[in-house]
């Protein structure tokens, strides 16, 4: 909105006024255009951080529900699909890609609503697509001590809720995602030791890279855990089977042993930095084993890798597209013909500058424009700068940092290789309870001068005790604190 000349803050408004305007607009144009997007889940990019319910097996003892409320899911690696638990630092489950269905069900609402932007979703949660190969409890995957690894040191959750927040800091800590090349690096610590992982396949097999720092105590990792099939471990203690699953670690130092029904690895204390590969071979009834798909390009230790989305996209604005009581709106229109097919649903905007801005769609994706200083707007250049985030709905700039609050917590993007796209996205904060409702939407961020954020979470009668609420988290990340409770679908 403007008036004559418009000045730097009416420009603001003009361009916040104008880009709510393309967003009405592209959702009439799209409608029900199936034809003209593709998939949800894109499998160029490595990672989308979602929520997956994994369903019981069978058995005489079946497993308990399960959700997975911070999942992060790796797709598809080889004919893979692996869902990593950031709450509890675990390999939740392993199932086979499908040719021909995205890797879980589409029933989140960002999911479900993507192909037909009217539909609404329902109280389920995404599951996988295909029956899980390995499935694993709701216990830490890697600690320093291996009595830690048998049960879940998180207080209870509320009844019906499935959300139980992070580890304890001094436990271990989710860190963030690397992207490197086309593969998706996963950064975590438990106590002080730090780790990086990583998977690809070769043949038939998943293999799991894990690196890991030097560190002055052992370290133990849950590979896997069954229920009905025991574990048969080689002499040579590197190898073991359980059913179908062949899980064995042939580099020198790591060990296989059992504790109950997991099947855990020893990492013995090391002065240097080590590399650690488990390969996961799964075989059908029949004894054969199931054929995988072309191996994801590895991790590379390229220092300045090729940018994943390389095209720049130009839209032109219309100035006055609607005037009323002396003010003007401008359009700007959004890339909707791009490369990619991607829809865009703008759901917030970050200025960088009063040339730039920065913005995040609910389908988990962040743009950003320039050209906004241009009287004529004629040239708003748009490029991609990254994907993958859990239904966020707000964006800010902290410091130098764009800031996005997901279901996944607070995620910090940064250009780390200087391409021009996001290639470290850190685990800035998720030190509170994220419900594992459909409806518990991370609704609203402000942040304060010194970095402080308020985040709003829906609620609609939900157990834990950050739904329906407004938080404060400091501005390390490391503290939270409720300071309104009760609301239906709260905003700041």
């Amino acid at each position: 909105m403007r008036s004559s000349r418009p000045s730097c803050f009416f420009r603001t408004l003009c361009v916040i006024a104008a880009l709510a305007w393309s967003v009405f607009l592209g959702t009439v144009a799209q409608g029900e255009c199936v034809e003209d997007v593709n998939p949800f889940f894109e499998p160029d990019f490595p990672f989308v951080q979602t929520a997956v319910e994994l369903t019981p097996t069978g058995g005489p003892k079946p497993a308990p529900r399960s959700v997975v409320v911070r999942g992060i899911l790796l797709t598809p690696l080889g004919g893979f699909c692996v869902l990593f638990d950031q709450e509890l630092l675990r390999v939740a489950a392993v199932w086979r890609a499908s040719k021909d269905k995205p890797p879980v069900k589409l029933t989140s609402m960002s999911q479900v609503s993507y192909a037909e932007p009217h539909r609404k979703a329902g109280v389920d949660l995404p599951t996988p697509s295909q029956p899980p190969l390995l499935r694993n409890s709701t216990l830490p995957g890697i600690a320093v001590r291996e009595s830690e690894l048998l049960s879940d040191p998180r207080p209870p959750a509320p009844a019906r809720e499935q959300g139980r927040g992070p580890l304890p800091p001094a436990f271990g800590r989710f860190e963030g995602v690397e992207i490197r090349e086309k593969t998706a690096l996963l950064h975590y610590r438990t106590g002080r030791t730090a780790l990086s992982e990583w998977f690809d396949s070769e043949g038939d097999s998943l293999k799991r890279h894990l690196q890991v720092s030097k560190h002055g105590e052992p370290v133990f990792v849950s590979l896997a855990r069954t229920e009905n099939e025991p574990w048969l471990i080689e002499p040579d203690t590197r190898t073991a089977r359980s059913g179908s699953l062949t899980i064995s670690c042939k580099d020198s130092g790591a060990t296989l042993q059992l504790a109950e029904s997991a099947l855990i690895a020893r990492i013995p204390p090391s002065q240097a930095t080590e590399t650690f590969t488990f390969s996961y071979l799964f075989q059908a009834e029949s004894g054969e084993t199931t054929t995988a798909g072309p191996v994801r390009t590895n991790r590379s230790d390229s220092t300045k890798p090729a940018r994943l989305w390389p095209e720049t996209l130009e839209t032109t604005g219309q100035l006055s597209a609607a005037e009323h009581h002396g003010l003007a709106c401008d359009q700007i229109p959004l890339p909707v013909n791009n490369p990619w097919k991607r829809r865009i649903r703008p759901a917030d905007i970050a200025f960088l500058s009063a040339d730039k801005a920065a913005l995040v769609t609910y389908d988990g994706d962040v743009w950003i424009v320039s050209g906004l200083e241009d009287e004529t707007l004629q040239h708003a250049v748009w490029r991609r700068f990254a994907s993958g985030l859990n239904e966020p709905l707000s964006i800010a700039l902290v410091g130098n940092s764009l800031q996005v609050y997901t279901r996944n917590g607070l995620v910090r993007l940064h250009d780390r290789a200087g391409t021009g796209e996001a290639d470290w996205y850190e685990n800035f904060s998720d030190v509170w309870t994220q419900s594992s409702s459909s409806r518990a939407f991370p609704l609203d961020m402000a942040v304060a001068s010194d970095g402080t954020a308020f985040l709003s979470q829906g609620g609609i009668g939900l157990g834990t005790p950050f739904a329906g609420g407004i938080a404060r988290v400091s501005p390390d990340g490391t503290q939270v604190e409720i300071v309104s409770t009760r609301a239906r679908e709260p905003y700041l």
